[in-house]
């Protein structure tokens, strides 16, 4: 904003704080600002934040149009969905005069009364919770506002989102040497970053006997939470057969959508330091929509000494996008004579996976020539064999391999049963 624009906000300012007869002192005390923050404001010197121009705005009584034009005038959006929401109730089943945001008349109220009823924001809903928001407190209000828009944000980005699925295979020997509630905070983990992405549909694998101890719980606690609603469902793999079995367990619920998969004790870290990365899998989604890629993996950089543990992809030299690259060959666990590692351009997998139906075919051939363990890696390679473009998307996010240290704890009990 230059120096005029600046001026004007300021002026806006100085005359409705005039009009309700306080002075900067009485008005910096109402919104716990200084007095000299807002003698700055008012000067033109100071750009005022969007909470400062809502905290004024709301300490002086301008509301509706004028607060737009005040959030206008500071150089924020305005407010069209609480205009609507007011103007919806306000002018049911009529014409309202105009649209906040495009200024084009003749808008139809009833339209978005439909809309927001089939949200389940009936019109005495509505009325009731303005009502509540102007005798609340503004710590109150605060809080309110918040859990609203959090609720918003989330539902829109469930709508958004390209795929609605998760499976998040959890049967195999290492975790069940876990203790449960060690567990459930690890699916919790999963669940969340699933859902903080979009997803609302969930399948846990688990192991048989552990219902009560995980899913259960889990269930319970995913139904008292506020919106939006996470379907969680759980399916059974008999036997740790592989990470390629468990996903082929939930073909059914699947269906044909496209899915992705989210391994618990794999852990993705958005925070490093003081450094917050964006979130990984919505990532991949947002990829998966937008570049010809049939399955994505997700990838990082990992010692040649650790990689027979893990999945390893070779990528093609050239990027599709920033830090995307085609797979030119997949393999599970390779010993270090492997040819694969005479390439400088190979990469350790991460659990994070999305991955379309045609996946459940394959597993379902290599499961039938009796491969055990029956590994996804296997599947991809062969897809991406058949022609079908299977993806790295290397990770930006820390990662932590909590299941590795599991299963080296799991091999050492069990050579010490023997």
């Amino acid at each position: 904003m230059d120096t005029e624009e600046l001026k004007q906000f300021g002026r806006l300012l100085g005359q409705a704080r005039e009009s309700a007869g306080l002075s900067r002192d009485a008005l910096a005390q109402r919104v716990e600002l200084d007095a000299s923050y807002i003698y700055r404001i008012e000067t033109g010197a100071r750009r005022p934040s969007r909470e400062a121009t809502l905290a004024l705005a709301e300490a002086l009584g301008v509301e509706g149009e004028s607060l737009n034009n005040w959030l206008l005038a500071a150089g924020y959006a305005p407010m069209p969905l609480l205009t609507r929401v007011r103007g919806a109730v306000r002018t049911r089943g009529g014409k309202n005069r105009s649209s906040p945001e495009s200024g084009q008349s003749g808008w139809d109220a009833a339209r978005w009364t439909e809309w927001l009823e089939a949200m389940g924001l009936q019109e005495a809903m509505i009325r009731r919770l303005l009502r509540a928001m102007e005798t609340a407190g503004v710590i109150e209000r605060q809080e309110a506002a918040r859990t609203i828009s959090a609720a918003i944000l989330r539902a829109a980005e469930a709508l958004e989102a390209p795929v609605h699925k998760a499976v998040i295979p959890a049967a195999g020997g290492q975790h069940q040497i876990i203790a449960s509630h060690v567990m459930q905070r690890l699916l919790l983990r999963a669940i969340g970053e699933a859902a903080e992405s979009g997803i609302t549909d969930i399948i846990l694998v688990l192991a048989p006997g552990m219902m009560e101890s995980l899913y259960t719980p889990l269930r319970d606690a995913l139904e008292l939470a506020v919106a939006p609603s996470i379907k969680l469902q759980c399916v059974q793999q008999s036997s740790p057969e592989g990470l390629g079995d468990a996903i082929l367990q939930t073909e059914e619920l699947i269906g044909n959508d496209p899915f992705a998969v989210l391994l618990p004790d794999d852990v993705v870290r958005e925070r490093t330091g003081r450094a917050t990365y964006p979130r990984e899998l919505r990532r991949m989604m947002d990829t998966f929509s937008q570049q010809e890629c049939a399955h994505l993996v997700a990838v990082a950089s990992v010692p040649r000494s650790k990689m027979p543990q893990c999945g390893v992809v070779k990528v093609g030299a050239k990027e599709i996008a920033p830090n995307i690259f085609p797979a030119s060959q997949l393999i599970e666990k390779p010993d270090l004579s492997h040819p694969i590692f005479r390439s400088d351009r190979i990469y350790g997998i991460v659990g994070r996976y999305i991955l379309r139906p045609d996946v459940f075919r394959v597993l379902r051939n290599l499961k039938e020539r009796k491969d055990n363990p029956l590994q996804l890696t296997a599947a991809l390679e062969l897809l991406r064999q058949e022609g079908q473009n299977v993806c790295a998307v290397e990770l930006k996010a820390a990662r932590q391999d909590i299941g590795g240290v599991i299963g080296q704890a799991s091999e050492l009990i069990e050579g010490s049963s023997d």
